[in-house]
């Protein structure tokens, strides 16, 4: 009989497939993600990836968890001590621009590609997004206070809107023709940030008053 492995050696075989995984999807696409070649990039037998999570989709959904967690609290730790829309959005785009030349933005999109036809992956984004929702509207209200939001819209409205658009950002500028103009639509908003503030500020001091007819 073999030597059972013992829990170190576990967890470090499965770090290695997550590991593995993560470069797959982030290099070839999620469709490239075959137990093969997780394994070939690993260095292990295929079978490991069916003893330690049961199937290919298990270890995706692990691998994008273990992403998540550690740029979520990346986020989270940045995002802690805001009070300004400057602050906000100066340690919003420090961390984002870790991310945008890291794996983890183009491993999402391929999992989100990959959750319109395994409904596994789907069910297991959703509190990953609603991490994020929670945590954007979070930093938001305590930047804004009781600010009135115009139209109807609320902060899960926003919060939704700036996560889309951060995806949608990294997604654009990881074609090269658009790289350059990201970063300068990224140098503007930062740019702006005083004047946004300002803007916010006066439209919390400004509350509409009740006036009495004579």
């Amino acid at each position: 009989m073999g030597r059972k492995k013992t829990t170190i050696e576990t967890g470090e075989t499965q770090q290695q497939l997550m590991a593995a995984t993560l470069e797959v999807v982030g290099t070839k696409g999620i469709e490239a993600a075959t137990a093969r070649a997780i394994a070939n990039i690993a260095g292990v037998n295929q079978s490991l990836i069916f003893y330690h999570f049961g199937s290919v989709t298990q270890l995706l959904i692990a691998s994008i968890n273990s992403l998540n967690e550690s740029r979520f609290e990346a986020y989270e730790t940045a995002l802690a001590q805001t009070k300004t829309v400057e602050d906000l959005l100066a340690v919003t785009f420090e961390v984002f621009e870790e991310d945008r030349h890291g794996p983890s933005y183009i491993v999402l999109s391929q999992m989100v590609a990959g959750a319109k036809n395994v409904p596994e992956i789907a069910t297991a984004l959703e509190p990953l997004f609603e991490r994020f929702i929670s945590l954007t509207k979070k930093s938001l209200t305590q930047v804004l206070g009781d600010v009135d939001l115009p139209a109807e819209i609320t902060y899960d409205d926003v919060a939704i809107g700036i996560i889309s658009l951060f995806l949608g950002v990294r997604l654009i500028g990881s074609v090269p023709k658009y790289d350059g103009q990201v970063d300068s639509l990224l140098e503007k908003v930062k740019n702006a940030a005083p004047f946004l503030n300002l803007i916010l500020t006066m439209i919390s001091i400004q509350k509409p008053s009740t006036v009495e007819d004579n």
